[in-house]
């Protein structure tokens, strides 16, 4: 078995005289005992000293470096709290400016994490808009060393991506995410809000999902085509008409199947449940009485139909229902149309007995 241990540059010299000549390590300028530690000034050198073909020494690659990977499984040094090692091994301070920000994040986020068609257009995004500039350490606010925190996470992870761009949910939250593109870049033809705070006023009745999605009357489904819009892959009259307030016909609730008559819910039997999405209804009713009826129909359908209250026929979110009329039968004692499993009105017979008696009869 080889074993490798890691050894000073003295300790080396010894460990070498021992295994040429077995004589006392004379000459290695010291004491004879080896160490584990790396003085600051000794060299690490790792040496196989147990036998085999090819002695295997790494020798720290940090000539010139202050901090990253030193070659050998270990690092050549520690930044400061602020500071990032580059490629290069050289702690860089980190400045707040809308140059370096846009380098990183367009370095960083490619393909389909990309945030900005151009640096240009970064550039220009980030000097209009309306993020301080904050520290780099910045998180939860509309800053641009928040942006920049986040642009350095993704030279690493690309999940990271999206709240290094401009519509960041986690700097300063989804309305000022979605407030900063409607202004930024929803301009001239296309121009959606005259300022940031009319438009955090109206995102406040978007329904809050912000998760990105192609449509729906949702925060999420306008922030995607802000994203798309931006990144060239949606014309922005497009974008901008799903991204205002109406949402066009991309970010809105579809009505349900069920809102007009044609197409109303069956109610033929009592009693009746339903459940369902009336979000988007559409009041579409051939009567006053709040659902579908029949020709002629029996005065218990409309009676039933009161029981929709304050919804009679002029809500905007209904699912249209229809009743129809009830099953007829035929009176065995006296030959009268009455409703099923009913007395009949006529002579007061129910299964052969007299239950009422009837004036006239």
């Amino acid at each position: 078995m080889i074993t490798i241990r890691t050894y000073t540059t003295k300790a080396f010299c010894q460990v070498a005289l021992l295994l040429a000549v077995g004589a006392s390590p004379v000459g290695c300028g010291g004491d004879e005992a080896s160490s584990s530690t790396t003085p600051p000034d000794d060299t690490a050198e790792t040496v196989q000293v147990d036998g085999g073909d090819d002695a295997g020494v790494c020798t720290p690659g940090c000539d010139g470096k202050a901090c990253g990977d030193d070659g050998c499984g270990g690092v050549c040094g520690e930044c400061k709290p602020g500071d990032r090692c580059t490629e290069a091994g050289v702690c860089e301070a980190q400045t707040l400016s809308c140059d370096s920000y846009c380098s990183r994040v367009m370095d960083a986020c490619t393909g389909d994490k990309q945030q900005y068609p151009t640096v240009e257009a970064c550039v220009s995004w980030c000097a209009a808009s309306y993020w301080e500039i904050g520290a780099v350490d910045d998180a939860d606010i509309a800053s641009l060393g928040c942006h920049n925190g986040f642009a350095l996470k993704a030279e690493t992870d690309a999940s990271k991506c999206g709240d290094a761009g401009p519509l960041s949910e986690a700097c300063g939250g989804g309305c000022w995410a979605y407030c900063e593109g409607a202004l930024g870049f929803c301009t001239g033809d296309s121009v959606l809000y005259e300022a940031l705070d009319s438009c955090l006023g109206y995102c406040d009745f978007f329904h809050p999902t912000v998760t990105l999605s192609a449509t729906g009357n949702t925060l999420g489904c306008r922030l995607y085509h802000l994203g798309q819009g931006l990144v060239g892959k949606e014309p922005a009259a497009e974008a901008c008409a799903a991204a205002s307030p109406e949402g066009a016909d991309t970010c809105v609730s579809k009505p349900p199947p069920n809102d007009t008559c044609e197409t109303a819910i069956v109610i033929d039997k009592l009693p009746f449940t339903h459940s369902g999405d009336t979000s988007a209804g559409t009041p579409d009713y051939e009567t006053g009485a709040g659902c579908c009826l029949p020709e002629n129909p029996d005065p218990t359908l409309l009676d039933i139909c009161a029981l929709d209250g304050d919804t009679l026929g002029g809500a905007l979110n209904d699912v249209v229902y229809k009743m129809t009329a009830p099953t007829r039968s035929v009176c065995p004692q006296c030959r009268e149309v009455k409703l099923p499993h009913q007395v009949c009105a006529k002579c007061g017979f129910y299964k052969g007995r007299e239950i009422l008696s009837v004036e006239g009869e």
